[in-house]
């Protein structure tokens, strides 16, 4: 994140006039978040332009499998995400660029065997689109690689050709999704997933050009002890953030919309728009935050390294200190800011159509809920920052849980307690994290000490 930072902020100087810095503002949001512009961008545009031109039972089909694959790509491919980006970046700071390359290839084959064996077995055992198995497969392994991709395109620094890509691949789908929409789930899949490999294809292409190297694979990422903590932790965190919808797909309060596809239609819709504020904020702070924080993290590393005076020493800790809880602050603000302008504007368009407001409650606690679920990955920042690896295993796997137990028994109460045991939890969790942190910045001399030999 903080190799995106510096490089998008260098050219954000670069700047002056208002347009091109508006420019690259989105552009700063294509590259910190990716995989949920894709998915949310192509929701909306399939259910805008495919709603009305085909069948209902094909478009119900066809987003269904779309949504599980977003979602469950990303479940999977985020602990590998997690390792390999760690490992990438040990290798740049020790000069060590020629294991990019076959890193990348080895994990693109990892990824994709996992993908794409989990895909079909599931269409196989769990629904009865057995003959479209093959085309589901291929889109849920297409994103998989489209989400590790993702992980290595902080490396380039030719953000208008990432930009590009993601955009060409966009609209190859839609072109071949409007001229096969009248054919078959079949070739809606296929078109969705030609478009995706466009962009992969472009990409892989680009970080062949920046890399290079006489191996073809390494696999020496998956046996580094130190990360195995890395892989549970995104792992946890991931099902925790997603454990309590899956929950109540499967309570009477979700749907089988078709065999092996569960929904709960209202929480899934107002989950979908409270992600849309954190797109702004992530680019947020990959700019202003974690720039700020890293140069005075390095430069209070560096004195203790170069093992300079006790009392410099103390001036970059509390120059540390103040730029985390500045950061913090400054998230927590833009962040709450968003989230109250963003359910205002949706309850205004909501009024002015006569549309049913009966789910705005459940909009406000689930977006708070969702700001909350911001700030805890602003304070996990930190404790990777000073490598607290068992620290962040602990926090997902609370989180895991108490999400779990919270709504296990709340997820039979009436409609307007949905939500609540995901508020509840991320805000259990929060305490807990901010605990942790600030036992651990503290003794931060302490911790830094015993990590150097000094």
């Amino acid at each position: 994140m903080r190799g995106r930072g510096f490089e998008l902020q260098k050219v954000l100087d670069e700047n002056e006039n208002y347009f091109p810095k508006l420019s690259l503002a989105l552009k700063r949001m294509v590259i910190t978040s990716g995989p949920w512009i894709i998915s949310i961008c192509t929701l909306l545009i399939i259910k805008v332009f495919l709603t009305h031109i085909i069948t209902k039972e094909l478009f119900t089909t066809f987003i269904s499998i779309i949504i599980y694959a977003f979602i469950f790509s990303i479940i999977i491919t985020s602990p590998f995400i997690n390792i390999i980006t760690r490992y990438i970046s040990d290798k740049i700071y020790l000069n060590e660029r020629d294991k990019i390359l076959p890193t990348f290839f080895s994990s693109l084959i990892l990824i994709a065997l996992i993908s794409f064996i989990s895909a079909v077995l599931f269409i196989q055992y769990n629904t009865n689109l057995q003959e479209f198995k093959i085309d589901v497969a291929y889109l849920f392994t297409a994103l998989s690689i489209l989400w590790l991709i993702m992980a290595f395109v902080s490396t380039l620094k030719d953000y208008d050709f990432v930009t590009y890509s993601f955009l060409i691949g966009m609209i190859i789908s839609f072109i071949l999704l409007y001229f096969v929409w009248n054919i078959g789930l079949s070739q809606l899949l296929q078109s969705l997933t030609m478009g995706i490999l466009f962009t992969i294809s472009l990409l892989i292409a680009r970080i062949m050009i920046q890399f290079t190297s006489d191996k073809l694979f390494d696999f020496s990422f998956l046996f580094v002890k130190k990360y195995y903590l890395l892989f549970f932790s995104n792992l946890f965190l991931y099902l925790g953030l997603w454990i309590d919808k899956f929950l109540y797909w499967i309570s009477d309060k979700g749907e089988e919309v078709i065999k092996g596809f569960y929904f709960f239609a209202d929480y899934d819709f107002i989950v979908f728009l409270a992600y849309l504020t954190l797109i702004p904020t992530t680019a947020y702070i990959t700019v202003y935050i974690e720039t700020v924080f890293h140069e005075n993290q390095k430069k209070y590393s560096k004195s203790i390294e170069n093992k300079e005076r006790l009392s410099n020493i103390k001036i970059f800790e509390e120059r540390l200190k103040k730029s985390f809880f500045i950061g913090l602050i400054k998230t927590a603000v833009f962040q709450f800011s968003l989230a109250i302008l963003f359910v205002l504007i949706v309850q205004f368009i909501l009024d002015s159509n006569n549309i049913n407001v009966s789910t705005i409650p459940l909009l406000r606690i689930t977006i708070f809920a969702v700001s909350i679920q911001m700030l805890i990955n602003v304070l996990v920042i930190f404790l990777y920052y000073f490598d607290f690896q068992k620290e962040v295993l602990f926090i997902a796997i609370f989180f895991l849980l108490s999400n779990f137990i919270i709504t296990v028994f709340m997820v039979n109460l009436p409609y307007e307690y949905v939500g609540y045991s995901y508020f509840i939890s991320t805000l259990l969790t929060f305490v807990l994290s901010l605990f942790i942190v600030l036992y651990k910045i503290e003794k931060i001399n302490f911790y830094t000490f015993i990590n150097n030999e000094v």
